[in-house]
């Protein structure tokens, strides 16, 4: 997978019990990040994305997808740290297979359906490096 290639459509189930489908935001930008608990790199950058998530960005959409941990496992984890970003269950690893990496956290930045950044690893600052991302996107 690389920038430029169509990303791969997919829907999850979301731990407040909605559903995200990723070509239902198709007319903005959306970041996909990949994460597990037990990854502190990870846990480390999710502040960032709930920071630009409470931003309220016009046409930006952040999904966090849990890399097959169980519900219970991910559930007491957003609890117990108050994320209100959309975060989803993908215990069976069925997302990941389409978004293919070796090495979490992984975040792939989707606009208008294409891939337009592939960041694998986590950046120091998290807010800075995606939100520069997202503005250097936006039309």
């Amino acid at each position: 997978m690389d920038k430029g290639d169509i990303a791969p459509d997919f829907t999850v189930e979301l731990v407040d019990g909605g559903t995200f489908t990723l070509s239902d935001h198709d007319d903005g930008i959306v970041i996909v990040n990949f994460w597990a608990t037990w990854c502190g790199p990870c846990v480390g950058e999710m502040p960032g994305f709930e920071e630009l998530y409470n931003e309220g960005i016009e046409k930006l959409s952040i999904i966090g997808i849990n890399c097959a941990e169980d519900r219970d496992t991910v559930d007491k984890f957003v609890s117990k740290k108050g994320f209100t970003f959309p975060i989803a269950y993908d215990t069976d690893y069925t997302v990941g297979n389409y978004y293919p990496s070796d090495y979490i956290p992984y975040t792939v930045i989707v606009k208008h359906g294409i891939i337009e950044e592939i960041i694998v690893g986590a950046p120091g600052d998290a807010y800075t490096e995606y939100k520069d991302a997202v503005e250097s996107l936006m039309d």
